[in-house]
């Protein structure tokens, strides 16, 4: 046991206490670990004794602890890491899950003391209770947080500033999948009969025609558009953290792909074409061309909250549910399933990772087309037997 006293500070003793960690690899040379304890002699000697047996249980996995908070390593990793290697959306939604839920419980906590037992109950305290306006957290917003912890410690690991990551070995919290809400044939005509003539009525149409996402659409630049191939590709997406529209690669690698537009979509942009080159003249020296399908009546970019408002507008106007611009692109999916479209093919022009999660989020409209199969099987088999 090597303990050895340090100057007072505080009005507390303090104490060096050293610590032998197996053998250093690559020189075969005695590692040794040196930590400052204060308070009374006979508990520097219990400290010592607790973490001598921790290490020796690590073995060659010990790595020594950071002496930094969680707190500290978080703002360090969001601006070295984060900044250069997250999108600017992604990273500002970090930072708020980070200052909102992970920093208020858990930030003063050092970083070598955090275990999977404090991560457990972290988590389960946010399900229990009441976030900010007094509801209480959903479980898709603790799971984002959690998910934003884990991937802050991974980076931990990797420099060797943590052995493991203790968040791996907490079970994320249950998800009951969130009914999507889209419209039906029926409401898609009265918006359609309601944002006719409306300088962004190309963009609603697109949007439950297609798919694609409010940012993806406003995004969206003429270069983008072919006309002849009757294709757009989807390589951009819109986006604001609050200040200025900027434009930044689509979130994914399957979120970048080729959409093959029904004629009407088509016209539908082309016709929207003719439309902004009129814009265009009457704006004059105020107009600036940044090459957008769907800009404002100056050329800038769309504000995406005031897209939502103009959107609530044509909706209401409409007599339509109060759903969010969102569920156009549910709109789109529900509609193309429940019509016999094949899964993949769904899940393709969605921008999904995987048919997997398309499946999942839209298995009721599944169903209306396991439905029509079965009839069209029904069918046949009434042809069959009657020898048609």
């Amino acid at each position: 046991m090597n303990i050895q006293p340090r100057p007072l500070k505080d009005g507390k003793p303090a104490w060096r206490c050293e610590f032998t960690a197996g053998h250093d690899p690559a020189t075969g040379d005695l590692r040794r670990i040196r930590e400052t304890f204060r308070g009374t002699k006979r508990e520097a000697e219990r400290f010592w004794a607790k973490r001598q047996a921790e290490i020796d249980a690590a073995g060659a996995g010990f790595v020594k602890g950071a002496k930094d908070t969680l707190a500290d390593y978080l703002a360090r990793w969001l601006l070295d890491y984060g900044a250069p290697n997250l999108k600017p959306t992604t990273l500002a939604s970090y930072r708020t899950l980070a200052d909102r839920h992970v920093i208020p419980a858990l930030g003063a906590v050092p970083l070598s003391d955090l275990t999977a037992q404090a991560v457990s109950a972290w988590q389960a305290d946010m399900l229990r209770k009441p976030g900010r306006g007094g509801r209480a957290l959903s479980p898709k917003r603790v799971a984002n947080a959690r998910m934003m912890l884990h991937t802050a410690l991974q980076e931990a690991v990797r420099l060797g500033v943590i052995s493991s990551n203790p968040v791996a070995r907490v079970r994320p919290p249950k998800q009951t999948p969130k009914k999507v809400e889209g419209f039906t044939l029926a409401q898609v005509e009265a918006l359609t009969a309601t944002a006719e003539g409306h300088r962004l009525e190309a963009l609603f149409a697109t949007a439950w025609q297609t798919g694609m996402r409010m940012g993806e659409l406003l995004g969206l630049r003429w270069t983008d558009v072919d006309f002849d191939a009757g294709t757009v590709r989807v390589e951009a997406t819109a986006a604001s953290t609050g200040g200025p529209v900027f434009i930044q690669t689509p979130k994914t690698e399957a979120g970048t792909r080729t959409l093959a537009l029904p004629p009407p979509t088509m016209a539908a942009i082309r016709a929207h074409r003719a439309r902004q080159a009129q814009e265009r003249l009457k704006a004059g020296k105020a107009w600036q061309d940044r090459g957008l399908v769907f800009p404002t009546s100056k050329g800038t970019p769309i504000m995406p909250t005031s897209l939502e408002k103009t959107w609530y507008a044509v909706r209401d106007r409409a007599g339509l549910p109060p759903f969010g611009f969102h569920s156009l692109r549910h709109t789109y999916a529900s509609l193309a399933l429940s019509s016999g479209v094949a899964l993949e093919m769904v899940s393709e022009n969605l921008g999904h990772k995987n048919p997997g999660f398309t499946k999942r989020v839209y298995a009721a409209y599944l169903l209306d087309a396991k439905r029509a199969a079965a009839d069209t099987m029904a069918a046949l088999i009434g042809r069959v037997r009657h020898g048609q």
